[in-house]
């Protein structure tokens, strides 16, 4: 059993499988220990199984009760064949037969196998145990390792002095122990008096553990001291010589160390926590926007910068000696610029992988440059640049093909051409291995196969280069249209060159050669129309920004058949394009104007009224009498905010007006029976949200204010509107005459991991709007960006695949300047 042990219990992926695997094992759970544990589930599958021989009934009962079946069969196999080879004959033992007595000689059975794999309890369950070796005495270093989440003794909460354990697990730098069972420690002098007296045993009892706990440290603080996979809690843990256990629901670190190593093990982590939260009001964190474009996100959900494709502010230091401390990376890294933060990644084959983040690309350039190579104390630095990960669009293709078909039926032979003609006679010897009917034949003059693969998609044009300029005027003559076509002077390269447009999108090289006289030409106009023209409401964009979701859809639809136009809207970036020839793109825009007039008429009538100080908790209380007797009175709708402290009434504008009056005279009336009756204090307690008035579960960061974080998060869904400007889309505490920006840690607490892309557009987007210097790709129905100071000629879009001037604002023309495709425009 013990060799099945870690596949004993069935693997589910779903919370409420796991929900019922978790009870199945509360159920067989004993207080006797994990041995025990395995021995009793093994006798009462054996038990039903004798009562019950159909394969089908074994089967349920396994399933039922979360337990795999192949691996006690695997078990029950084993027993049988050593009893075979031992000669010995097995009893079957009903589960009944169990008792206290056959228990308690199996506890001193298992001493007798591992009395050298001894742990000592440190207190409480939570604080862990000592693992006890020959060599504990002579070392100051003692190991520590807590009781698997598995072990039944967790379940029952039962505290053992003395324990032995099965197998000890290192997972991700954090000990564990698996397979538990408490022992009486006089067993172990009658099994092995040496080893007794070799880790002094009788003085074990003395060694005992206290604790001091750190209230309201708050979840996103803790997230951040235990770190990913708990890295950073191992190594306070190993620097601390203590065990720390975080209590995220409780928001409580405590610290569980020898009465003599308290005082500086709370000493180590409160300067911890201290250093920690000073990181994390500084953070700020990589966003992924589209392509190779992320954002750089700090504190209240603002963007600081954006990155392009290669840009960086965070580097990756490996292969530092394991006694680098933070402190000596800060030292290392400042004199290349202003360092951000410095975090610990993990361990690594007797070294240290430390993260580095400056301030400016640049910054982050240099140290990569002057730190990749250093020696510190005879480790040789390794400085990596750190990228976010950017998810691959797996929706469009990148290259073309162009398929040849074949009319008549193979007849089944092949040639290879080979260059070297050894490999050639290899080759043959290998397909006659195969069976292939295979002959080696030398060929004199070899054909010479030109290939050519399309990585982007064609722009419809088409370059001949000629040697002589009568060369390529009696080509141009072959053409159909002569006019379509432009002999073009090659700057760097003698000769001439024959510009043909208007070619299809599949056509290539062989297709030209072969067929110049059926080629047909488009206008050159054709390039011009399809940039489109962009859409404003009467010179003024902001306008239309209410008016950007999913209802304008149906309605541009129209619009475009109805103006023989193509309208694409962009929500994304609140911006609409009318694609179409001579005036459609004006009728489009005045049917547009019409529709967002006609919008703005209907649009109902808002009125907010700021909620009186210290009347909060009642206003959100008499919540459904608002709606119920003033809003139905009056025909409109009032919702109440109590982040923003406001009531919004909606509706009809005199309705609005009138229920405003009745709201504001019946605060009037209630807040002078409280002036002339008792005083209550109204202000929420500090285990109070300030919002729905239930009790507290989340402290922010730098202020300490506490809330609700169903509250919080639908806040924080506000800032998801990509028209906010960067002030307004600062996330700040919603108390009361507080400020206090939230850290990058609380929004990623509060807010879903699948919500902060939306964050993050809306961040962009707010950004975009400081900084003129970046601007939409040229590309049609393409959300990438670029920054026009570094690309003033040409750039290549990495997410729409194409080459464009930035002068032209076209895809770019290959073989021509601007100045003669101005021209033929």
């Amino acid at each position: 059993m013990l060799k099945v042990s870690q596949n004993i219990w069935q693997i589910n992926e779903d919370t409420k499988s796991r929900g019922l695997t978790l009870l199945s094992r509360v159920e067989f759970s004993l207080d006797s220990g994990d041995h025990a544990v395995l021995v009793n589930i093994f006798l009462k599958w054996s038990t039903f199984c004798r009562k019950h021989p159909n394969k089908r009934e074994q089967s349920e009962w396994c399933k039922n009760n979360c337990i795999d079946e192949g691996s006690l069969q695997l078990a029950d196999n084993f027993m049988k064949e050593k009893a075979k080879q031992m000669g010995h004959e097995m009893k079957p033992l009903d589960s009944a037969d169990f008792n206290d007595e056959i228990i308690h000689r199996l506890l001193q059975c298992i001493t007798a196998g591992y009395f050298m794999n001894l742990a000592v309890s440190n207190g409480p369950l939570r604080s862990g145990y000592r693992v006890i070796s020959a060599y504990s005495q002579t070392s100051n270093k003692s190991i520590g390792a807590r009781a698997h989440p598995t072990s039944s003794l967790l379940f029952n909460d039962q505290v053992s002095k003395y324990i032995l354990f099965n197998e000890f697990l290192s997972d991700r730098g954090t000990n564990y122990l698996m397979i538990l069972s408490p022992i009486n420690l006089d067993w172990l002098k009658s099994v092995s008096e040496d080893w007794y007296k070799a880790v002094n045993a009788a003085k074990l009892p003395t060694m005992s553990y206290e604790s001091f706990a750190l209230e309201n440290v708050g979840e996103a603080l803790l997230r951040a001291i235990v770190g990913r996979h708990s890295c950073n809690l191992n190594k306070l843990e190993d620097i601390a010589q203590a065990t720390i256990d975080v209590d995220y629901k409780q928001s409580t670190l405590r610290i569980w160390s020898q009465s003599a190593n308290l005082s500086n093990a709370k000493q180590i982590v409160q300067e911890t926590v201290k250093k920690e939260k000073e990181k994390l009001l500084v953070e700020a964190e990589e966003m992924h926007i589209v392509g190779g474009t992320r954002i750089l996100m700090s504190a209240g959900g603002v963007s600081e910068r954006i990155l392009f494709a290669d840009d960086f502010v965070k580097i990756i230091l490996a292969n530092l000696p394991e006694t680098t401390t933070e402190e000596r990376v800060q030292d290392l890294c400042q004199p290349f610029g202003m360092v951000r933060r410095v975090d610990f990644v993990r361990y690594v084959e007797n070294s240290m992988i430390f993260a580095v983040t400056y301030t400016t690309v640049e910054q982050a350039s240099l140290a990569v440059t002057r730190l990749n190579g250093r020696i510190e104390h005879g480790y040789e630095i390794v400085v990596t640049r750190s990228f976010v990960r950017n998810p691959t669009n797996k929706s469009k293709q990148n290259c073309f093909l162009k398929a040849i078909c074949y009319l008549t039926p193979s007849t089944g032979n092949g040639r290879i051409l080979f260059n070297n003609e050894k490999s050639a006679r290899d080759a043959c010897n290998q397909l006659e291995n195969l069976n292939y009917l295979c002959r080696y034949q030398y060929l004199r003059s070899l054909p010479t196969v030109k290939v050519t693969y399309c990585f982007i998609e064609s722009n419809r044009k088409a370059f001949i280069y000629f040697k002589l300029r009568v060369d390529a005027h009696n080509a141009q003559s072959r053409i159909h249209f002569p006019e379509t076509s432009k002999i073009i002077e090659n700057r760097q390269n003698p000769g001439v060159s024959l510009l043909l447009e208007g070619l299809s999108r599949s056509d290539d090289e062989e297709d030209i050669s072969d067929d110049v006289h059926q080629i047909t030409m488009a206008k050159i106009a054709f390039h011009t129309s399809m940039k489109g023209v962009e859409y404003k409401f009467k010179n003024d964009t902001n306008r239309i920004k209410p008016i950007f979701n999913h209802d304008i859809i149906p309605i541009l639809r129209t619009i475009q058949a109805k103006t023989n136009t193509y309208i694409a809207c962009y929500c994304f970036h609140s911006l609409i394009r009318i694609y179409g020839d001579n005036q459609a793109p004006e009728a489009a825009a005045k049917c547009i104007d019409e529709y967002i007039e006609s919008v703005m008429n209907d649009k109902d009538f808002t009125i907010e009224l700021k909620i009186p100080k210290g009347y909060l908790q009642q206003v959100l209380k008499l919540g459904t009498y608002y709606q119920d007797m003033i809003g139905n009175v009056f025909s409109v709708k009032i919702a109440i905010s109590g982040a923003k402290r406001v009531v919004k009434i909606i509706g009809n504008q005199e309705n609005t007006e009138k229920a405003e009056e009745a709201i504001k005279n019946l605060w009037s009336e209630v807040l002078a029976e409280e002036q002339s009756g008792p005083k209550d204090d109204l202000t929420t307690s500090a285990n109070e949200c300030p919002i729905c008035c239930e009790t507290a579960n989340y402290n922010l960061l730098d202020c300490g204010h506490a809330s609700c974080l169903r509250c919080l998060k639908q806040e924080l869904s506000s800032k998801f509107d990509t028209t906010l400007s960067n002030e307004s889309l600062k996330i700040k505490c919603i108390m009361q005459d507080c400020n206090s920006v939230l850290s990058l840690r609380d929004i990623k607490t509060i807010i879903d991991p699948e919500d902060m892309p939306k964050l993050a557009r809306a961040s962009f987007q707010a950004f975009l709007k400081t900084d003129t210097d970046i601007v939409q790709c040229i590309g049609n129905d393409c959300n990438q960006v670029y920054r026009k100071s570094k690309h003033p000629e040409s750039y290549f879009c990495d997410t729409c695949l194409h080459t464009y001037c930035t002068k032209c604002e076209i895809e770019f023309h290959i073989g021509i300047t601007c100045e003669q495709y101005q021209k033929l425009v």
